[in-house]
């Protein structure tokens, strides 16, 4: 049930284009604070958990780039995505390196 417009294409106020931009902060939000605490001493079992997240926010970032997209094919809002693929590699990238000194990865 969309309404169509005078050229014939559906508004882009009902259709789903651009849904995937907040879940997207709020994953890396959620990541980021999960990373921050995982820093403290005692919490560094915390980085097995920021590891999955961050590959599950990179995966809904590429696919929220992917879709929303305009007619012509151009992207309309990368950055939200382009910074949660930036932001979550780089706290995978931490999590990675503060289990492999605290061998966590044997």
């Amino acid at each position: 049930m969309t309404s169509e417009l005078p050229a014939g294409r559906p508004s882009t106020a009902l259709s789903s284009r651009g849904i995937l931009a907040t879940p997207v902060r709020m994953v890396l939000v959620i990541t980021a604070n999960v990373s921050i605490l995982a820093l403290l001493p005692c919490l560094g079992l915390l980085n097995w958990a920021v590891v999955p997240l961050c590959m599950v926010a990179v995966v809904l970032a590429v696919v929220g780039l992917i879709e929303d997209r305009d007619d012509k094919g151009l992207f309309r809002r990368p950055g939200p995505y382009l910074a949660t693929i930036i932001g979550s590699t780089f706290l995978g990238m931490l999590s990675v390196v503060r289990l492999v000194i605290g061998l966590g990865f044997v």
